[in-house]
């Protein structure tokens, strides 16, 4: 048995690497043959490998199996691929169905493309961006549902020309992930209270800076002139000159908020309320969240407390009335009565950084004093917002922020940094690092700093 596993290791890296190299020829086929005699008759060893090990192999079979249709060794190579296929299938837990492998090869059009000609057309209905965000013909959601448990790095078949797995494969690979991955739990000290604080995606006016001068004309008409600027803009009845101090979230903002509303999901930690800060950029960053979320008849609770510290703001923002952003087609509770109106915010023009941080926690104790259900609620804020939240769940001083430290709080609390925050039965607060992934991309990473968040 141990020779026979040996083997089976040996078989599979060596047509894996052969895969990956792009060599397929008959060295390849005639190894491919020789490992389906070796496991013949049981294919006993495959129950061997690990969860990740036989997802990774099918893969390979897969890709493999379609780089082969139409070519003169496919009648010799279907047979063997076909059994090693099943095995693999039978092994990773999932149901065996040689009716999907057979829909997956006369799915694969002449030019060898498993998308469709419906599938690949653009549009700009928001039903459609999430679909594509939730589906596996949009982001792939095998790495950010296993985590470190399952698949820790990517699959660089996935990223290969010509087809990928086919939709119904990948849904019950995610499907096994999700019932083989360890869920949070309510912990046996927990009341069932959970915070979770996000910060608002990445803003246009940090990566354009003068973006209002150059996207608008004189008449106020909107024209992106950056890929990572958005298509369209909320209608503001007052001027839109305003939006240089109430900015929207970029593209790349909108993706993010939605990855982050996918991961809440599918790690089963969707919030039944959402708080947030009247800025654009938080409403926005909530309303791309809630695409991906089941809940489709949540709607977000304004809080005008929950802004960041007023002095930051040479012209105090005009942020978008409820007019204004219904129409935009935001879902907006309008039943929430908030805890300061925008009228009485502006009244904290001229606060310190201490009184900032009271007004912030302060609100949020109020809210929490009025949420007694168990369950998540949401906080979309700003960096420094999250900073005061933060210090009293941490019960660090909030009375002594140093100029410095409020200065520096966009690199330690990054767009759409995330913490998740659960209620002991002493009522303090527990900081849970580990429950949702972070969100990586080239030099950029979502975490917060942890050594900035624990100071004293």
């Amino acid at each position: 048995m141990n020779e026979r596993w040996f083997n089976t290791v040996a078989f599979i890296e060596e047509i894996t690497n052969s895969v990956k190299k792009k060599k397929y020829n008959c060295d390849l086929f005639n190894l491919i043959e020789q490992f389906v005699d070796i496991l013949e008759p049981d294919y006993e060893t495959l129950e061997c490998l690990s969860f990740k090990e036989v997802i990774d192999f099918y893969c390979t079979l897969r890709y493999l199996k379609s780089i082969v249709v139409g070519t003169d060794v496919q009648d010799r190579m279907f047979p063997k691929l076909g059994k090693l296929i099943d095995k693999c299938y039978q092994c990773a837990g999932l149901e065996a169905s040689e009716k999907d492998n057979k829909k997956f090869i006369n799915d694969i059009p002449s030019n060898g493309s498993t998308t469709s000609s419906k599938e690949s057309r653009s549009t700009t209905n928001d039903d459609a961006t999430v679909s594509a965000m939730l589906s596996v013909s949009g982001y792939s959601m095998m790495s950010s549902v296993a985590g470190n448990q399952c698949i820790a790095e990517s699959n660089e078949l996935l990223n290969q020309s010509g087809p990928g797995i086919s939709k119904e494969v990948e849904n019950a690979i995610v499907k096994k992930i999700e019932e083989t991955k360890p869920q949070p739990t309510e912990s046996e000290d927990g009341t069932g209270r959970r915070v979770i604080l996000l910060r608002n995606a990445e803003r246009m006016d940090r990566i354009f800076p003068e973006w209002v001068d150059m996207a608008f004309n004189e008449q106020g008409k909107y024209r992106p002139y950056d890929l990572n600027q958005p298509l369209q803009i909320p209608f503001r009845s007052g001027d839109f000159l305003d939006y240089r101090f109430d900015s929207p979230i970029t593209e790349l903002g909108n993706i993010m908020s939605m990855m982050v509303g996918r991961t809440l999901k599918l790690s089963k930690q969707q919030p039944y309320k959402i708080f947030v800060s009247p800025s654009l950029r938080c409403i926005q960053t909530a309303h791309c969240l809630l695409k991906c979320l089941t809940n489709k008849n949540l709607k977000m609770c304004i809080e005008p407390a929950l802004f960041e510290w007023l002095s930051w703001y040479e012209t105090l923002p005009n942020w978008l009335s409820e007019k204004d952003l219904l129409s935009a087609q935001y879902k907006i509770d309008v039943t929430y009565k908030p805890i300061l109106s925008i009228s009485e915010i502006r009244q904290h023009r001229n606060e310190t950084s201490v009184e900032c941080y009271q007004r912030c926690i302060n609100a949020f104790k109020t809210i929490m004093s009025t949420q007694s259900e168990n369950g998540n609620i949401l906080f979309i804020v700003h960096s420094l917002t999250m900073d005061a939240i933060t210090r009293y769940l941490n019960k660090a001083d909030e009375t002594n922020i140093p100029q410095n430290e409020i200065n520096s709080m966009g690199g330690n609390y990054p767009y759409c940094s995330i913490l998740f925050y659960e209620e002991l039965n002493d009522k303090s607060w527990r900081l849970s690092p580990t429950v949702l992934p972070s969100i990586t991309f080239m030099k950029f990473n979502n975490s917060v700093n942890s050594n900035f968040l624990n100071r004293k």
